[in-house]
């Protein structure tokens, strides 16, 4: 079975998070957390994830639960406060 698209398309995907002007690349991305591919250290705070898919930008107001670590790439999002 395949999973790949049969006209050989594959659409350019960059997802992104800024915090206080500073924009991280995530390497993945689910409703709940994503991956941070150069984690720094922040505290809890608010932030803006966007998805670039082709032409489209979705865009979504997060809350940085645990803020981000410099040891971890992992980051959890909530609603902003």
């Amino acid at each position: 079975m395949s999973t790949g698209n049969s006209n050989g398309y594959s659409p350019k995907v960059r997802v992104e998070l800024v915090v206080n002007g500073t924009v991280f690349d995530l390497a993945q991305v689910g409703p709940e957390r994503g991956y941070v591919r150069e984690p720094q250290d922040l505290p809890p705070c608010d932030g803006e994830l966007t998805v670039y898919v082709d032409d489209e930008t979705i865009r979504r107001r997060v809350h940085l639960l645990d803020g981000m670590s410099s040891e971890s790439r992992l980051i959890r999002f909530g609603d902003p406060l």
